[in-house]
């Protein structure tokens, strides 16, 4: 009986550090998370600093002055790279050839891309270019 009620305590000790590691976890993810938005917080600080030198008075963004802008820092290195990507302007427009269908119409970018990019005219969609900053 004795070691019955020890092994009984023992599994309500277990439940007890179960408890405590569960609302452990849900901080840390909870930390996780601010960090996380905290780290894109400042790394759209820096882009918008960085964007703001090639901006004009009407809030125009110079693309090639910030395609080529580089900075090396002693802790870090700031750059643009240039990546294209398909807006769907209209879904309900374009071609079925580029419809990916499952549950529900999702379109085709990559072959849409590939078409556009090939000099096929592509009605709801166009090829939009970004740049996104790196931050090392």
């Amino acid at each position: 009986q004795t070691k019955l009620d020890n092994t009984n305590c023992l599994q309500k000790m277990i439940d007890g550090e179960l408890e405590v590691i569960d609302k452990e976890i849900k901080r840390l993810t909870a930390e996780k998370t601010a960090r996380v938005r905290k780290k894109e917080w400042l790394k759209n600080r820096v882009d918008a600093f960085v964007k703001r030198q090639f901006t004009d008075e009407n809030g125009n963004v110079d693309e090639e002055g910030v395609h080529k802008y580089k900075l090396d820092l002693p802790h870090s290195k700031i750059s643009y790279r240039k990546s294209d990507s398909v807006e769907v302007t209209d879904l309900e427009t374009l071609p079925e050839e580029y419809i990916k269908t499952k549950i529900e119409k999702n379109p085709d970018k990559v072959a849409i891309k590939n078409a556009i990019k090939g000099g096929k005219e592509i009605k709801g969609a166009k090829i939009v270019t970004n740049y996104n900053i790196q931050i090392k």
